[in-house]
């Protein structure tokens, strides 16, 4: 009885440890906090599961006051794993991220948007979430 016992309990520990999921290897997303976090800078963002020739898009709560150049956008918006693609910004209000060679399906990256370096005195953070690829 003691060894079924025993062994029960074993079981029961290697099945928890293995439905474990890990952030970085495909795991279960949070839209709905994602959401909630973005939606301090943005009235609609990119989240959650999308398809491998998808753009990121940001639409801002309201417009920059001034022009961003080239040069500081291509650092607002990166991914890891890195992704090549250009950042545009889109009537001072839409912020879109366009990858050269789309993205690797089944993937999972962390977006990190660099707030900051757009307007240091209306972004306080710059905010990090993770996306994914249909398989």
């Amino acid at each position: 009885m003691k060894n079924r016992l025993f062994l029960l309990s074993i079981l029961a520990v290697l099945f928890i440890v293995s439905c474990k999921s890990k952030r970085n290897d495909g795991a279960l997303l949070d839209v709905k906090n994602d959401q909630e976090v973005l939606s301090k800078y943005f009235m609609a963002a990119t989240v959650g599961v999308i398809s491998s020739g998808d753009e990121l898009k940001y639409v801002l709560n309201s417009p920059l006051e001034k022009e961003v150049p080239a040069s500081t956008l291509k650092n607002i918006i990166t991914l890891d794993p890195a992704v090549d693609g250009e950042v545009i910004l889109q009537n001072n209000t839409i912020l879109v991220f366009k990858p050269k060679s789309g993205f690797v399906a089944g993937q999972t990256y962390k977006v990190n948007l660099n707030l900051k370096s757009l307007d240091s005195k209306r972004f306080t953070e710059d905010l990090s979430y993770y996306i994914k690829t249909f398989a």
